[in-house]
Order: C-alpha cells, then structure tokens, then sequence
C-alpha cells in the first residue's frame, strides 16, 4: 500500500508556514529528512512528503512551538531511545504499558526506550485484534529485531496465526485479499512515547 503525497508548496499553502520554518524543522529532525521525497518534475525536481504524516506533524509542532524550543521539540519528536531508562514502578506510575499487558513485560527490572516502543507496538496490535499467543510471539519477534525508526512494522493473518515484517518507510506492500493486516509507523510511536514521559 502506498501513501499519498503532497507537495511542497501544497504544504506550504495548507499549513501557513514558511520555507524556512520548513527546513529549520528539518535541520533539528523535528521533520524527518526520509520524509523529504525528491521526485523529478517538468521543472527539473520537486520535493513531496506523505500527506498524512507531514500535516499531522506540522499541526502538533504549531500546538507546542509557542511553550518548548525548537532543541525541545527535536526531543520530543526525535527521541533517542538508548537515553530512557525507567523502573518497573516508574513504568507502571506513569502507565506506559497498561495493565493488561504488563505479564508479557514484567519480567524485567529496568525498561529502556526500546522497551517502552515494544509495549507501544503490542498494545497497537491488541487493539487492531491481535489475540494473545499471537502478541506473546510478537515479542519474541520484537526482541529479536527490533525495528528501526524509519520503518513499518507491517503484520497480516490468515486465521490465528500472524507473519510480522518490517519495511522501509516509503516501501510499497500488496496483501492477499483474504487476509488480515496491521501496519503502524515505528517512527510515529516512539515519538509518542517520548511525548507521553516528557509530559508526566
């Protein structure tokens, strides 16, 4: 499946910003430079973005420019996982992982960022219907390999039984018409993740 894309001016003239907030936003990873898409054009090349994605964010970094610096911001929406570090209890304080699915991570006695991004991707996929000993099996995937930031983590089933796959964000996917399909953006959940420790 692929995303729509919109270009440059179209976002410009959509969200009322400026070319130079654009690029400052890309210079500090607030904007993800995978997200700048050069594509040839009549007029030599142009840049597009995924519509939905860069005008999500676009409004998120309009609703808190005015309170956080951009240096603030970059961690907000760039966040390095390697950095985060919490408890069991401190997981638990500030619900990071919900109480439903604390059995398939309470084994551990400190959790990193890359922890917290699992939990987010489980909980994601129990709420598309995902059943349980098909997540316990997404973990041990997870674990295994853990996604990159610029990837889809894209899972389909026929029945119970689930095939999990990681893409390249710009990549381009066909399912059978009989099966069932998850995609989230691995990007876009850790950011909320992030999000959610910065404001606790």
């Amino acid at each position: 499946m692929s995303e729509e894309l919109i270009s440059k001016r179209e976002v410009l003239d959509m969200t009322g910003i400026s070319y130079g907030q654009l690029y400052r936003w890309k210079r500090k990873n607030i904007l993800p430079e995978s997200w700048f898409i050069k594509k040839s054009s009549f007029t030599g090349q142009e840049t597009y973005f995924p519509k939905e994605k860069v005008l999500e964010r676009i409004q998120k970094i309009k609703e808190l420019k005015d309170d956080h610096s951009l240096d603030e911001l970059s961690a907000i929406f760039s966040p390095d996982s390697s950095t985060i570090q919490l408890s069991g209890q401190q997981v638990r304080a500030l619900n990071l992982i919900p109480e439903d699915l604390w059995d398939l991570f309470q084994a551990r006695e400190t959790f990193t960022g890359q922890d917290l991004l699992h939990g987010k991707i489980v909980y994601q996929a129990k709420e598309r219907g995902v059943k349980e000993e098909a997540l316990k099996e997404l973990v041990s995937f997870l674990e295994s390999s853990p996604p990159p930031l610029d990837y889809m983590l894209i899972g389909m089933s026929k029945g119970s039984e689930w095939m999990w796959m990681q893409l390249p964000g710009d990549s381009k996917w066909v399912m059978e018409e009989s099966a069932n399909a998850v995609e989230m953006d691995i990007g876009s959940l850790m950011e909320q993740v992030n999000g959610s420790i910065a404001t606790k």
